[in-house]
């Protein structure tokens, strides 16, 4: 019964995480007007950097500045707590990227437009 439960959260966890990152384009889609990319410091170079393991500090010593955090599920402290954080970044129109971390720990990346 126990592992039929984690196999319906993780579900939940994925299904979260795709809601949330579409979101969050649109989002930043259309909520960019006046602001160059070359403002951020988000670079795919930096992007290439992060691996998964990694904690949320670890992230953002590497990127340079917090990001805004845009999706939380679960109880802080459990193994389960997901929480995704999203990130402006240099590169094309609407250039981003969403970091998944859950327990802690990175288990998921993701960008679009970075240079």
């Amino acid at each position: 019964m126990l592992k039929i439960e984690s196999l319906k959260s993780q579900r939940t966890v994925k299904a979260v995480v795709i809601i949330a990152v579409l979101l969050m384009s649109l989002f930043i889609l259309t909520g960019c007007e006046g602001v160059t990319t070359q403002d951020y410091a988000l670079t795919l170079e930096k992007f290439n950097q992060i691996q998964n393991g990694m904690t949320y500090e670890q992230v953002i010593e590497i990127i340079g500045e917090e990001g805004t955090l845009t999706s939380e599920v679960g109880e802080p402290g459990s193994p389960f707590h997901t929480v995704m954080y999203s990130f402006y970044g240099r590169g094309s129109i609407g250039a981003n990227a969403s970091f998944t971390f859950q327990g802690g720990e990175l288990t998921a990346k993701a960008q679009f437009g970075l240079e």
